[in-house]
Order: C-alpha cells, then structure tokens, then sequence
C-alpha cells in the first residue's frame, strides 16, 4: 500500500499540480517531496536487504554446492566476504556490491572459474590488497571505492576484459593496462583524472572508454593515439573544442560529446568511415558542416538542444541514417534532400522555429516516430496517414485551428491514424483539440 501511495503522489507532482499553488503551498510541498523521495530510498533499499538475506538464507542451505554458479551477496552490510563462498568450486559469478568490504579474502583463490567480481560501493580504498595469482577474472567491477589509482592487483587477472572504476578518485590510467592484452572496456566516469602520466597510445588494446563527467575541459592529448578504440563518451564535461585529431580513429563507433560546450563540429571527424553514432546533444553547435554527410555508416546523429538554425542539403546522402535528433534547437525548414532518407525510422523537429508542417517528411516512407511538437504549425496535411510505418505521432503544442479549411480532414485523418495502432499526441498547452477519444 505505502509503495501505491509514493506512486501516485511522484505522479501527481510531475504532472505539474504544484505549479499554481501558492508560494507558500509550493515551499512546503519541496519539503515534503524531499522526504517523499527519502522515503521511496528507504523504501527500495529495505527491500534489496530483504531480499538479500533471503538469497543468502538459499546459498547456506544448498546441499550440492557444485551446482551453484553465481552467488549475489549485495546490500547485506558485509565487512568481509565469508570463508563459505570458497566452498562453491563452479562459481562464475560472484556479486558483492553495496557493503562494507576493506579486504579480499584468500578462499578466492579456490574459485577457478570466477569470471565476474562485483565490488561496487564498498570500502577497498587503496590498501594494499591481494589477489590471487590464478584468478581468471574477465570482469572486474571497483566503482564507488575511495580508490585514487587503480590497485597494482588487477594486473593480476591476466584474462581480463572489462574493468569499472566509476565515482573514484583516479587521477591516471595504470602502465600496466598496455601488457593487459584482452582488456577491451574502461570506464572511468565520474573521476578526476588529469592523465599526466597516462600513455594513451601505449593503450592500443583498448576498444571502448568512457570519461563521462570527469570535469574534463579538453580532450587528453594523445588520446587519437588508441588505435583499436570504438566508443568514446565524454558526455557530461565542459569541453569546448573537437581536436581534429579525433578524426584519427578509424575504427570509432560510437562518439559522444553529450552535454559539453562544443561549438563546432570539425570537418575532420566527418571522416570516420565506421561511425554508427554521434552525439552532441546539448552543446553550443550552430552551425551543421555539409562534409558530415560523408560518415557513410552513421544510423544515429543526436544534434538536439542546440543553436543550430538551418540542416545542409547534404543530409540526403546519408544512406544507413536511422535516427535524427534535432529537436530544440532554431530550425525552420527542412531541405528537400531529407527526404532521401530511405532508412529514416525516427524523425524529433519538436521544439523548433516551424510555422508550416514540413512536407518533405512525407517521403519518409519507414518513419516509425515523428515528433513536431512545440512549433508554430497551423495544419496537419492529410497525407500524413500515409505513412503506413508511423507508430508515434505527436504535434502537440501547436496553434492548429479546426476552423480553418486545411485542417477540415483532421479528426479523421487522426481516427484512421489510431484504428491503424498509431499512437497520436495532439494536445495543446492551453486546451485539448477536441478530436475525439483518441487522445
């Protein structure tokens, strides 16, 4: 009942109820918010104990032990791992996160087949801690630790591929990373690192590294130096420039610059020839190169919650593009090339400079989601229901006048839109279109 109860409040007050009550009404409700949210914590992790002191019940009674391959022990407020899990000689899995733990203890080393090790939200700090020798660890989780480097134990687990140090304190990526041959993922987010004696192009193993919300204000020099990296996510820094030598790294996937204060996208990046993703959602950008229609192999391009105002006709070229985020930003008109996007499933314009429904996004004929919402359109064609792919459509917020000639077809063009399974969104700020119970 308690659970029903935070529910339903939470949902009244994102639906925006308090915005009209008075100021003194709407202070009181912060205070009782803020212990709202306290108590839907507790709530949750009242529940994860329970819940781990029955798995932990379960693991004691086994009988046949060698049938156990994965044991979690989370959020059981542990100082120490017991001596017992070293009794589980088939154990793949071991996860250990949200206690107290300041050391490792010997028995690991009696679990051959231990792959994965969840250390998260503990308290290892940097003690000098051991692992065993024989550990065949591939993925190691130390997020939340108080470490300020990265222990000199991990070199140890010589089959390693992926390692979390998130929300730490690391300054530098360890020399021994480059002899860790089969390490593939990094994520050092939420640090402080200053990478003064990191060798980025010692680090050629490396495929994917994130550095989100580190403080960073520049990309680390050398970093194009890494070879064989395919994701990159800087998201949640206070970068202002692109280094044209990202464009070095020709096997990049996925790049991200979300969240920073870039203000131009340099022609060099649009060379990436196996670039699948890039994001640079909420930044400063104005203006869209027309040499970024040369990432050939690019599905999803977030330009949203920026200052751009025009797209370049170029945008037509990009034949594998499925997903185009430009929504808050200055944009009025739409070129005639996007509508060449054959393989375009997801179109988001909301929030732009639009007073007339872009008509050349009715040639987008395997669009599934179109959002228009918070424009100044006045009609919606009724063409639209003849994008028989269209699963959302939302055009909400803006003045659409049922009086006016264009807009006659529109309760019915809506109707035979949601008879066919297409979810349509058509409110306004100030009162809702009456289109039917569609709505």
């Amino acid at each position: 009942m308690k659970y029903i109860i935070l529910i339903v409040l939470i949902s009244f007050y994102h639906s925006g109820f308090t915005q009209n009550l008075p100021k003194s009404t709407n202070k009181m409700d912060s205070v009782q918010r803020v212990h709202l949210m306290d108590s839907l914590k507790n709530l949750r992790i009242n529940d994860e104990i329970t819940s781990a002191q029955k798995r932990l019940e379960s693991y004691l009674n086994t009988t046949d032990k060698t049938k156990i391959t994965s044991i979690d022990l989370s959020y059981l407020e542990l100082t120490e791992v017991p001596n017992w899990v070293g009794e589980f000689p088939n154990l793949i899995r071991l996860t250990l996160d949200n206690n107290e733990i300041r050391k490792l203890p010997k028995n690991i080393k009696k679990l051959d087949s231990l792959k994965y090790l969840d250390l998260k939200s503990n308290k290892l700090g940097n003690r000098k801690l051991k692992l065993p020798k024989n550990a065949n660890i591939t993925k190691l989780y130390l997020g939340d630790n108080g470490l300020t480097k990265v222990p000199r134990w991990v070199k140890k687990c010589k089959n390693l591929e992926d390692i979390d140090m998130a929300y730490n304190a690391i300054s530098d990526l360890p020399s021994f990373f480059s002899r860790a041959k089969k390490l593939k993922w990094v994520d050092l987010s939420k640090n402080k690192p200053t990478f003064q004696k990191t060798k980025f192009q010692k680090l050629d193993n490396i495929e994917r590294l994130l550095l989100v919300d580190c403080g960073l204000q520049a990309v680390p020099k050398n970093i194009d130096k890494m070879a064989n990296l395919q994701t990159l996510d800087f998201g949640a820094n206070s970068i202002e420039v692109i280094p044209s030598d990202l464009g070095n790294l020709n096997k990049l996937i996925k790049l991200s610059f979300y969240k920073n204060k870039v203000t131009n996208i340099p022609k060099e990046i649009c060379t990436l020839e196996h670039l699948e993703e890039l994001d640079l959602y909420y930044n400063k950008i104005e203006i869209v190169p027309k040499e970024i229609s040369q990432l050939s192999s690019l599905k999803r391009l977030f330009l949203s919650n920026n200052l751009i105002y025009s797209i370049p006709e170029s945008i037509g070229d990009f034949n594998n593009l499925e997903g185009l985020y430009l929504h808050h930003n200055r944009i009025s008109y739409l070129p005639n090339e996007l509508g060449n996007l054959g393989n375009l499933k997801t179109l988001h314009l909301q929030s732009n400079y639009f007073n007339e429904f872009p008509e050349v996004v009715l040639n987008l004929t395997k669009l599934i989601d179109l959002d228009l919402s918070r424009n100044e359109i006045t009609y919606i064609p009724e063409k639209v229901n003849q994008l028989t792919e269209l699963q959302l459509f939302y055009f909400q917020a803006n003045p659409i006048n049922l009086d006016l000639p264009e807009n006659k077809h529109l309760k019915a063009t809506v109707a035979t839109m949601t008879k066919k399974g297409t979810i349509v969104r058509y409110n306004t700020f100030e009162k809702s279109l009456d289109l039917g119970e569609n709505n």
